[in-house]
Formats: C-alpha cells, sequence, structure tokens
C-alpha cells in the first residue's frame, strides 16, 4: 500500500523462536485485550471501509479502546499509502474478500443436523457471494460440545 514488495508463498509459515520457554513480550491487560487493541488500531489505520469486515466478525471489539493512533494515520498519508481496495484490487485480487454490503446477512439453521447429531452445534455459517449477488459457497464451522472437536467445510456446490 505504501511501496515496496509483498511476496504470498502458499503453505509457508510465520513463527517466533524464543530463547526461554516464555514469551518476552508482557500483556500487562492480559493476551486477548491486548491482540484485540492492536487488532483495532491496525483495522482503524489501514483497512479504511474494509474495518467494517472485521467488527462484523468480532462485534465485541466495536467500542474497545485502541488508544491515539493520530501518529500512525499522519504517517500512512506522509507516505502516500493507497487504499486498501486498491491493495484487494491489485496486489491480492485472488484472495477471496466477504462483500461489505451483502445482499442479505444473519444466521442459517439446520434443524435437521441438531436431530441426527445432538453433540453437534454450529457454531458459524458464512454465505460468500460473487460480484452478482449469488451465493458461490458456505463456509461452516460445527463444533462437537461432546470433546470439543471443530469441524469446518466449505461447500462450492451451490
Amino acid at each position: 500500500m505504501c511501496g515496496g514488495r509483498l511476496e504470498i508463498v502458499p503453505c509457508s509459515r510465520v513463527g517466533h523462536v524464543f530463547r526461554k520457554y516464555t514469551s518476552p513480550y508482557k500483556f500487562p491487560d492480559g493476551v486477548e485485550k491486548t491482540l484485540n487493541k492492536n487488532f483495532n488500531r491496525l483495522a482503524e489505520v489501514w483497512m479504511d471501509e474494509y474495518k467494517e469486515l472485521y467488527y462484523n466478525k468480532k462485534p465485541q471489539a466495536r467500542n474497545m479502546e485502541y488508544g491515539d493512533i493520530s501518529k500512525r494515520v499522519e504517517l500512512r498519508k506522509r507516505l502516500g499509502c493507497k487504499s486498501f481496495k486498491w491493495y484487494i484490487e491489485n496486489v491480492y485480487p485472488d484472495v477471496q474478500m466477504p462483500e461489505l454490503n451483502p445482499p442479505a446477512s444473519g444466521e442459517v439453521r439446520n434443524n435437521l443436523i441438531e436431530q441426527i447429531c445432538p453433540e453437534m452445534q454450529v457454531i458459524e455459517m458464512h454465505a460468500l457471494y460473487d460480484k452478482h449477488h449469488k451465493v458461490s459457497s458456505f463456509l461452516q464451522s460445527y463444533q462437537n460440545t461432546q470433546n470439543s472437536v471443530k469441524y469446518e467445510y466449505e461447500n462450492d456446490t451451490l
């Protein structure tokens, strides 16, 4: 967004190697609160209108305090960084981004699965829309309530 180069390497992993068994970072407010604060700062500074996708996914983060970001916003302006939309369209056009304003949203439930497999609980179900506002696929997450195993599958045949 601000120049430079980005390499997307399929199946790559990024990790941290520490010399001790514990992280060298301190989380005085707890790990989750610290991470949410940082995610909010990232969304507010860099994602433009796409930050709504983040907040829709994590509604509890919407009203969390994230501190002063004015210097980060000024840095982005000073560097002449492009928009997040530009990034998606030009740098990573293959990414499957949900629509900002989908024709419909909400929860879809399969009551039959609860009757057949009462130990399975639907956690999330997302419809992915193509550019013509047609549902192109579903991503579903299930959790086995007896042993906390999570199952995910994508259905491309609609």
